[in-house]
């Protein structure tokens, strides 16, 4: 359903051309197919087959591609050529699924099967979250380019997220690790430990990183990206506290997803999504782009908290286990 809603909703806007809306439904549908396979490998620690997938996608996509813009470069045959790249992916993921199981001696074919309708189910549910985690973290793009319609500052507001998001690397590698530990373990107490014990260590790295870009002055920011991204820094320091918050936060959303627990993460992108697209509105009117900033670190702030209230209720815990320890290793 997502693969076509998502689409729907978007060529109704007039952000989605026509002309690619069924490239957009197709590709939207093995994505997450493939999103829910890769789940499902991690789950069982099948790390061979994790890596070849990952590594078929790269070189498919980037070999189909040059192929068929070779002959006429056009967005249809990139479309295509992804298409194509996502089906290999996708047939290569079922693969080592039905072998796992057929190989694995505690399981059986009807299980394999089970597994493969359990990626279909797990892929669109996690498709849902990522669709929710990716407005939640770029609608200000879009309120930049069609209210405020300021195609120049966009491009340094977009510098500048790029830069002060790049932290989210030190969550997201602690993350690879954490979720088939968590998938595969019934251990409530160890996930919980590990959960924490990952989420502290990706606070104080990211708060180091970010806290030299904000010591890095605005002249050497304009002396390598030029001098139409003069201003760059200020949007950095307004993006901070939200893009800290959200690095912390990603470390529950692994949590949340590697024990099944996909609709918590649907709120909570979906109701710091409200809360930021609400909040732009008054202070887009008074300080413009900075306004903006300011709303997207709001909603980023508001996503880590509803995750880290529910992880703290749902496990009996403590408001203060919820400030990050100084924790250099997990």
């Amino acid at each position: 359903m997502s693969s076509i809603i998502v689409p729907i909703i978007l060529l109704r806007t007039h952000i989605q051309s026509p002309e690619l809306f069924s490239f957009l439904v197709i590709n939207s549908f093995l994505i997450a197919l493939i999103t829910g396979i890769i789940y499902q490998l991690q789950s069982v620690h099948h790390n061979l087959a994790f890596t070849t997938i990952n590594l078929i996608q790269s070189i498919s996509s980037l070999c189909i591609t040059w192929f068929l813009l070779n002959q006429q470069a056009t967005v249809q045959l990139f479309c295509l050529a992804q298409s194509c790249s996502y089906i290999l992916v996708s047939l290569s993921g079922a693969y080592f699924l039905w072998k796992y199981y057929k190989n694995n001696p505690r399981h059986n074919n009807e299980m394999a099967h089970d597994s493969l309708k359990e990626s279909f189910r797990t892929g669109l549910i996690a498709q849902y979250s990522n669709f929710f985690n990716f407005l939640n973290t770029r609608i200000g793009f879009y309120l930049i380019f069609i209210v405020l319609g300021n195609i120049k500052e966009l491009g340094v507001f977009a510098v500048a997220v790029s830069l002060s998001e790049s932290v989210w690397i030190i969550s997201n590698t602690l993350a690879t690790w954490l979720y088939p530990q968590i998938a595969s373990s019934k251990d409530l107490e160890a996930n919980i430990d590990k959960t924490l014990s990952n989420a502290y260590v990706a606070f104080w790295y990211s708060f180091t990183y970010l806290l030299i870009l904000l010591i890095i002055p605005e002249h050497l920011y304009v002396w390598v990206l030029g001098n139409d991204f003069t201003g760059v820094k200020l949007y950095i320091s307004l993006l901070i506290p939200g893009t800290l918050m959200l690095a912390y936060g990603k470390i529950f959303w692994n949590y949340f997803s590697g024990t099944g627990q996909f609709h918590i993460n649907n709120y909570s992108s979906l109701v710091s999504s409200v809360i930021a697209i609400t909040s732009s509105i008054p202070l887009m009117y008074y300080f413009r782009i900075n306004g903006i900033a300011i709303a997207t670190s709001i909603g980023y702030i508001t996503y880590t908290t509803i995750l880290i209230g529910v992880f703290l209720s749902r496990n009996n815990m403590n408001i203060k286990k919820a400030l990050p320890s100084f924790k250099l290793l997990p």
